[in-house]
């Protein structure tokens, strides 16, 4: 019996010992499972861009970090993305900045209408200094950006087609629950009608709304051009979307992982961003051949029209940084 207790003992101390070490190991030795989840179709260029987030993830952290993406509001529409990500639901999103802003008010510049140039000019902002300013904002209020996506040149989706500003007066468009996006289209003369992305299509369909804003990608993935088969090429503004998760959550991973996911996320979007380029350049081609009434109003009209918006949303010392990053830069 003396010698079963002893071993008993042994045998006891033995896992003590093993449990102790486990829990004496730092936490990047073990396998850190992060959610990641967009509003968009398994074929769009969000899924393409976190898709590459993931495996870069993987392969800098030597497996260490997997990182699982849940496409078309798998875990929620963009606003309760946000709202999950301090409560660990998801880990990673790309919200659009028009609903983060939301949460993060200084961000409303980003949404300002013919806000950048031209492409070359919108890379060149979203690869430089621009994502140190967007970055800061942000911590303040407790998210990490990890880069900066985007959801394609936005342009308007009607059931009548729109060849002038003036066809645009009194028409239902829908616009995320955005207030710089709301006050734009009211400048432009339309009643903007705020609206979740997941229930555009319905409400396209029962006349809910007249119209919605969108790129040529996500108007042909989700295929409104069934129930709003005008699209007016008015390239009103580029849609930035943050790839971003809890400044908590970041800062509880160790450096080597911080820089896996920073890393990742900077040339994810620089993927993404290319990918949105080429689709929406595909995907116009195809629209036109579905058939698809394409109008090129006349956009000095619509530049004019919304100047006023500037000076209703560019008020902090952060806004106003934002905006003259982007205006000086060459």
């Amino acid at each position: 019996m003396l010698s079963t207790s002893k071993s008993s003992r042994r045998a006891l101390l033995t896992v003590i010992g093993a449990v102790a070490v486990a829990c004496s190991l730092p936490a990047f030795s073990q396998t850190i499972n992060l959610k990641a989840a967009h509003s968009a179709a398994l074929d769009e260029p969000y899924q393409i861009g976190m898709a590459d987030f993931a495996k870069r993830v993987s392969a800098a952290t030597g497996g260490k970090v997997t990182v699982a993406v849940f496409p078309n509001n798998q875990l929620g529409n963009e606003r309760e993305l946000i709202e999950g990500l301090p409560l660990g639901i998801v880990d990673v999103a790309a919200p659009a900045n028009a609903v983060l802003t939301n949460f993060i008010p200084d961000l409303v510049t980003l949404d300002l209408p013919f806000l950048f140039r031209d492409q070359a000019h919108l890379e060149r902002m979203l690869n430089g200094p621009l994502i140190d300013v967007i970055g800061e904002a942000a911590a303040k209020r407790g998210y990490r950006v990890l880069g900066l996506y985007t959801a394609g040149v936005r342009h308007i989706m009607t059931k009548k087609p729109i060849n002038s500003l003036a066809d645009l007066k009194g028409m239902k468009i829908r616009t995320m629950q955005n207030p710089a996006h709301v006050e734009a289209f009211k400048a432009l003369g339309a009643n903007p009608t705020p609206l979740a992305y997941g229930e555009l299509y319905g409400a396209l369909q029962s006349g809910v709304v007249d119209g919605a804003e969108a790129a040529n990608t996500n108007y042909h993935a989700q295929k409104f051009f069934e129930v709003a088969p005008n699209w007016a090429m008015v390239s009103w503004t580029v849609l930035i979307s943050p790839l971003i998760m809890s400044e908590a959550r970041f800062k509880s991973f160790p450096a080597d992982v911080q820089a896996a996911l920073l890393k990742a996320g900077r040339e994810s979007a620089v993927v993404e961003r290319a990918e949105y380029a080429r689709s929406d350049a595909e995907r116009l081609e195809t629209l036109k051949k579905t058939g698809v009434k394409i109008t090129s109003p006349d956009l000095a009209s619509f530049r004019a029209a919304v100047n006023k918006v500037y000076g209703d949303f560019v008020k902090t010392d952060t806004q106003k940084k934002i905006l003259e990053v982007i205006q000086t830069a060459k």
